[in-house]
């Protein structure tokens, strides 16, 4: 009897690793394909009640409300990677311009 259960679990093991195994490897392979669409979905979905609330208040169509959405978006997550580069050039600047006076101080 114990023989058996022991077997028993080196099989649902064996099993479980392998469907980890398989969806490791799917992920890998096939997450880099599909993750622009992912990420325009949840994009899509986010602007989705912003787009019906405006098309309400002003009475415009659905499609020029939706692009002007999608273009402020992408305008302010532009403005956004903008502003945080600067921030980090800012300080690669600063740190490199530390630099002599820490060889100095140090070495």
């Amino acid at each position: 009897m114990k023989t058996e259960r022991k077997r028993a679990f080196l099989i649902h093991f064996a099993y479980f690793g392998v469907i980890i195994a398989m969806v490791a490897l799917g992920l890998h392979f096939i997450l880099p394909i599909v993750m622009p669409f992912v990420i325009a979905f949840v994009i899509a979905y986010f602007l989705q009640k912003p787009v019906a609330f405006l098309e309400k208040k002003t009475g415009l169509s659905h499609k020029p409300i939706a692009a002007i959405a999608v273009l402020g978006f992408y305008a302010i997550v532009g403005v956004v990677i903008v502003l945080i580069g600067a921030r980090i050039m800012s300080w690669a600047m600063k740190i490199a311009g530390e630099l002599p006076q820490l060889y100095i101080t140090h070495v």
